[in-house]
Parts: structure tokens; sequence; C-alpha cells
């Protein structure tokens, strides 16, 4: 793993939750987005800050995060959506 994002994980482990924006402005973030369709993949997720505010138009979706605790807090909020723990410049999803 590349030094900046070594230390990146281990900030973001010792943080559960990630949030800068109000709720209204978060919804108006995906008010401006296209309603997710299909499978969805959110890179960087985070503890969910958007991503549970999506409405449910998806069949399933994945958060990734590099941080493990924030996708503890995630999956706390939101348990229907499948959290992964990787870096978001090296995934293992097929496209």
């Amino acid at each position: 793993m590349q030094p900046i994002v070594e230390r990146e994980r281990n900030y973001w482990e010792e943080h559960e939750e990630f949030d800068w924006l109000s709720d209204g402005s978060k919804l108006e973030v995906i008010r401006r987005l296209p309603s997710p369709r299909g499978d969805v993949l959110e890179l960087c997720c985070g503890s969910g800050m958007f991503t549970v505010h999506l409405p449910r138009t998806y069949v399933s979706i994945t958060g990734l995060d590099i941080a493990q605790s924030l996708l503890n807090t995630l999956a706390e909020k939101a348990p229907h959506i499948r959290t992964v723990q990787g870096n978001a410049e090296e995934l293992e999803f097929p496209d």
C-alpha cells in the first residue's frame, strides 16, 4: 500500500463518523443526481454521509471505503447496504 494511502487508512480508522454537510445540503446534492438503478458501487463512502440518503431505486448497493471503522458506522445506520473495506484505486470488482 502506498504511504499516503496507508496514512489515510490509519487516520480514518480512529474515527467512526465522517460528515461535513447539513442534512438539507446532503439531500440537495442527492436530488441533483440521477436516481441510481441496478447494482450501485459507491467508492469512498465513509460512514454513509450521502449513502443513507439515496432513494431506494437500486437493486443493491455496496459501499467501499478504506477505513473499517467508518464502514462499521455505515452498517449500523443502513444494514441493507453491503460494505467492503478496500482501496478505490485497486478495485476488485468486475466492470
